[in-house]
């Protein structure tokens, strides 16, 4: 089934979804069309613009539902919708959030509490501990640090107090055991340890 051969009917509070199965004709002539429910309990009518999925709310969550009644990300969140800095779908689920592409595959799955730009093509998350990703939900820096910052043209971590330094792309260049890192004039760094 496709957007233009699905429809929906109310009864007893909930709509049912139903797909329109090709016309078949009888002994007389008539044309019979034959609807095939493909999905209950919807709390309002999904609307499919013009592509063959759209955001559904069944049972009080929401999902992303194909026009065929099959759910690309399944009925499981309090809230979705389009943000368009990411050029995808925000899902929120228990006051954590996540990101599925426009035709429902999760790039990051709804376990962080902020998601943001840190740079271009760089994605900045927090799940309680913070990390960097690229668009597509690749890692560059796992999201195991206190923070992140940019420091010089590189990224200062932190962890349990503790500094580091990383490039852009994820390469360490200082690992994080040390209290402090200054830039020098020349472009070196350094450092101090617990000592000083």
């Amino acid at each position: 089934f496709d957007v233009h051969s699905i429809a929906f009917a109310l009864k007893d509070g909930t709509y049912t979804m139903f797909g329109v199965a090709p016309s078949f004709s009888t002994n007389l002539g008539e044309k019979i069309v034959k609807p095939v429910v493909l999905e209950n309990g919807f709390n309002d009518v999904p609307q499919f613009s013009f592509s063959d999925y759209a955001i559904a709310r069944k049972d009080g969550k929401y999902g992303i539902l194909k026009a065929s009644g099959k759910w690309l990300v399944p009925n499981e969140f309090n809230s979705i919708g389009k943000d368009s800095s990411f050029n995808m779908y925000k899902l929120e689920r228990d006051g954590l959030i996540g990101y599925a592409t426009y035709d429902g595959t999760v790039v990051f799955p709804a376990e962080f509490k902020s998601i943001g730009w840190l740079a271009q093509d760089i994605i900045i998350a927090d799940n309680g501990k913070i990390g960097l990703f690229k668009p597509d939900g690749s890692v560059i820096i796992p999201a195991e640090y206190d923070s992140i910052d940019h420091f010089a043209s590189n990224l200062i971590l932190t962890k349990d107090r503790k500094l580091g330094l990383a490039s852009m792309d994820g390469n360490i260049i200082i690992p994080v055991e040390f209290y402090a890192i200054e830039q020098m004039q020349d472009g070196q760094f350094m450092v101090s340890g617990a000592d000083g």
